[in-house]
């Protein structure tokens, strides 16, 4: 082989190994790109139901409580619940001096509901 066909090969050789490093480098930063926006996007809080929704479910479950509980439907309306740490928290006074505590998952699919009926005693 002539050196001319030695620098050549040399040269191809070297622009081949340089197109193969670059092509694994954009490779690798689309991977890398690809599993932080998966990171990203799995950690972020959704809610599945809207406010609205979630106020309606409370309200059911709160009135389904209160009904077995006290025999009444305490709660009729309300403000909208709040959505914090992946969960809804809806809270209200209803009739009676009942206040109701909903908590539901984002999907609905974990419920708690605590009812508490206050009392006014006067202490002398």
């Amino acid at each position: 082989m002539s050196g001319r066909s030695v620098v050549a090969l040399s040269a191809f050789w070297s622009l081949n190994h340089c197109y193969a490093a670059l092509h694994f480098m954009k490779t690798s930063r689309i991977i890398l790109f690809s599993l932080l926006l998966v990171g990203c996007t799995s950690t972020h809080q959704t809610a599945l139901l809207t406010a609205d929704q979630a106020k309606e479910v409370a309200l059911h479950l709160a009135n389904e409580k209160a009904g077995a509980t006290y025999h009444i439907q305490a709660f009729h309306d309300g403000q909208p619940p709040s959505f914090v740490a992946g969960h809804w928290t809806w809270r209200q006074l209803g009739t009676g001096d009942i206040e109701a505590t909903v908590e539901l998952a984002a999907d609905s699919s974990t419920n708690s509901v605590t009812l508490n009926q206050l009392v006014n005693i006067m202490l002398f």
